[in-house]
């Protein structure tokens, strides 16, 4: 089916029924469905049908069906200008997955055009996430060309603004310029977000003073009080609780792994120098923990952070404290997260010896790449200044999209090994499926939690004699620092 087979009709958005809008939002949520996968906070992500309406309304609307069933649509707006010449703004344009690549983009954008010319528009422009490379090349191909670089309010990603030109033209001089502006702009916009930042001090301390407030879970400039390890552990431990009675309420699969673990079995409870959780999830149950928590959960203490939400670069989900913030060991105040535990996607291991190993080797390496974008204190000043003022966050957005798709390479169920996803853990070591089906349930400080059967066998494989401590000189923390609200003076209760 090629874009002449589609049938295409301009609509006005009071003309849809009720039941037309549901088939919109059910539409939209699968063309940006890949993206809400990565974690992007984008609005066409998670609107509702109210909320889809509310945005299309005063608007135009082209519709692209086939067999009576909508393929894909165009929204679209005519804005007045100063100069007697209109613009043409795309405000969401939309393709089902099963009807990409089809040339069904390059119509609607033809046909919207068309409109614009009609209307005597000057330019025609459009935004869309800079880390959405085949949503650029389709705007490329009707024509638009990158104008300027921006970021919207509560999003996690850059924006490009794509403009064409339809009656007045820009010189290769001020588009470029404009894109050279905008980049400065958000040096100083996003400067506590830990993106572009400029090794400059005397930078930074200016925009201390006119950002007080920034896409952190609390701002840098508010009275914060520094909390002790054990303090640092309750507030850990609250978060493990919380997860804990919510995977229970909606029948999710998980396990006590890792340093977690072994502080269950050896201590029951912390490694008395450790101040992180980590815990593991079946691939799909991983996926759904993420959808039902964003649809149910309104408590403003505790949020999940994964992929560049709060811009910390991490390949699996966190569960935060937002009244909290944790610097990391080599990090700057920029990569600065909630004090969280680390929630890794279990998945499908190859039941091959050679090709596990591998896609062990290959995922860790992967997920090292992320963790070597965040620390960098080991690098000379001249690495560290270009790491900060030359690599872009689109490159670790890229990375962490590769992850997911290698975690995703076996379904779930289709092999007799699974295993959580680490950093640097190499060892080739498994749990199977019916570990979290046939789990025990171990004491972990005031309360129980679920842990595998194999166990030893499991952390005998990776760790050697885990009852055996380090050396001292590796007992160490995992957060450098961690700060609380300072009026917040009880830190043992929501």
């Amino acid at each position: 089916m090629s874009s002449s087979d589609f049938q295409y009709q301009i609509v006005e958005p009071e003309q849809l029924s009720d039941t037309d809008w549901d088939k919109l939002t059910e539409m939209t949520h699968a063309a940006f469905k890949e993206h809400a996968e990565r974690g992007l906070t984008m609005l066409s992500v998670s609107c509702s049908a109210s909320l889809l309406k509310t945005r299309c309304l005063g608007n135009k609307l082209i519709l692209a069906t086939a067999v009576n069933k909508i393929a894909g649509y165009y929204c679209y707006s005519i804005q007045p200008s100063t100069n007697k010449q209109n613009i043409f703004k795309c405000v969401t344009l939309a393709i089902h997955p099963n009807y990409k690549r089809r040339g069904l983009s390059r119509e609607l954008h033809r046909l919207a055009l068309e409109q614009a010319r009609q209307h005597d528009c000057a330019y025609g422009i459009l935004d869309t996430s800079c880390d959405a490379p085949s949503a650029r090349a389709a705007h490329r191909a009707a024509g638009y060309k990158d104008w300027y670089y921006t970021h919207f309010p509560n999003a996690n990603y850059y924006s490009v603004v794509m403009r064409i030109d339809l009656s007045e033209k820009l010189s290769v001089y001020q588009r470029y310029w404009a894109l050279i502006q905008s980049r400065l702009k958000l040096h100083f916009k996003m400067n506590k977000m830990g993106k572009l930042r400029l090794p400059c001090r005397l930078y930074r301390k200016l925009c201390a003073v006119f950002h007080q407030k920034c896409n952190l879970p609390i701002g840098t400039g508010e009275q914060l009080r520094q909390l002790s390890l054990s303090e640092t552990q309750k507030i850990n431990f609250q978060l493990l609780q919380f997860f804990s009675d919510f995977c229970d309420k909606h029948g999710l699969r998980y396990l006590l792994c890792y340093g977690t673990l072994i502080g269950a079995i050896r201590h029951n409870g912390f490694i008395p120098w450790d101040d992180d959780v980590d815990v593991t999830m079946p691939l799909p149950d991983y996926y759904k923990f993420r959808e039902l928590f964003q649809n149910e959960v309104s408590n403003s203490r505790y949020e999940i952070l994964y992929n560049m939400k709060y811009n910390v670069g991490i390949p699996y989900t966190m569960l935060g404290d937002t009244r909290t913030l944790a610097t990391m060991p080599g990090r700057d105040i920029g990569h600065s997260r909630p004090i969280a535990i680390d929630i890794l996607p279990c998945y499908a291991l190859s039941d091959d010896d050679e090709v596990a190993k591998k896609q062990i080797q290959d995922i860790a390496l992967l997920a090292r790449r992320c963790w070597n974008f965040l620390n960098y204190h080991h690098s000379s000043k001249v690495i560290r200044f270009i790491h900060r003022r030359f690599i872009c966050n689109r490159k670790l957005a890229a990375l962490l999209h590769q992850i997911e798709k290698a975690l995703e390479a076996h379904a779930w169920g289709s092999t007799r090994r699974v295993r959580p996803m680490a950093f640097i853990h190499t060892a080739f070591t498994w749990i199977t499926p019916e570990d979290f089906d046939n789990y025990l349930v171990h004491p972990f400080e005031q309360g129980a939690f679920r842990v595998p059967r194999g166990y030893h066998k499991q952390l005998t494989d990776m760790y050697g004699n885990y009852m055996e401590f380090p050396p001292s000189d590796k007992r160490l923390p995992n957060y450098s620092s961690a700060f609380i609200r300072k009026e917040l003076k009880d830190c043992t209760h929501p």
